[in-house]
């Protein structure tokens, strides 16, 4: 099979983390960011390495701990002598699952996000504890959703809700912000955003997947822990 890597970080959260020495965050931020890009491809992980533009062992060590949850190795990393903040890692896996093609009438399914997840901490003075907890990792769930050919084809939301799902989607969509959960960063966040929340948070929205009007029930019954709701449907 083709080997398949995808390379992320995890944005301007990083220093904040980093200096409020919160290691075991920034290891769980950074596979999650990775292995959820992987979910929304279909791709099965099974490699990890690491660039570190800092010495940061503690990092290092968190990394080894939170892969293993998913049997996954850190195969690799590298200190960089810059001494900058910065952080990247490469997945590796290869194409597991294959998409569909995506019909008018078919639906939007997202997963709520935990808080802010990796983005739009350039835009907040005021950058709370509550704001940097650690993202969600969808991987677990999806890859079976998958499985059961239940998912046309997603993607995560870093930021920019209506701009994430353009990039899977061609045809004109129908989007309802109401129907996301309620969640205290995005109430404080709203009062100085605005509906821009929309554009420069993930808004609440964390992972969405088209799929078919007809596992509406499915992902409402079997899928509780991210709180499923319909975000929209194709025109």
């Amino acid at each position: 099979m083709e080997i398949k890597p995808s390379v992320s970080g995890i944005c301007n959260k990083l220093k904040p983390l980093f200096e409020r020495k919160m290691y075991d965050v920034i290891a769980k931020d950074l596979v999650a960011v990775n292995m959820n890009k992987f979910a929304a491809a279909g791709k099965l992980l099974k490699g990890f390495s690491c660039y570190l533009g800092m010495y940061a062992p503690e990092i290092v060590e968190s990394l080894k701990n939170e892969l293993a949850k998913y049997d996954c190795e850190l195969t690799d990393y590298k200190y960089s002598e810059s001494n900058n903040i910065e952080i990247s890692a490469t997945g590796i896996g290869y194409q597991l699952y294959e998409k569909q093609n995506i019909v008018s009438g078919d639906i939007i399914i997202a997963f709520k996000s935990n808080g802010l997840h990796t983005s739009g901490f350039s835009r907040i003075t005021d950058i709370k504890d509550d704001y940097l907890i650690p993202s969600y990792n969808y991987y677990g769930e999806v890859m079976p959703l998958f499985e059961k050919g239940l998912i046309k084809d997603a993607i995560p939301i870093t930021h920019g809700i209506e701009k994430g799902l353009k990039k899977i989607i061609s045809q004109d969509i129908m989007l309802n912000f109401q129907h996301i959960p309620e969640q205290k960063v995005f109430v404080e966040l709203k009062e100085k955003f605005g509906n821009d929340i929309y554009n420069y948070f993930n808004g609440g929205v964390g992972f969405c997947m088209v799929t078919d009007m007809a596992h509406k029930e499915f992902f409402s019954n079997e899928c509780e822990k991210y709180e499923p709701f319909v975000l929209g449907y194709i025109k």
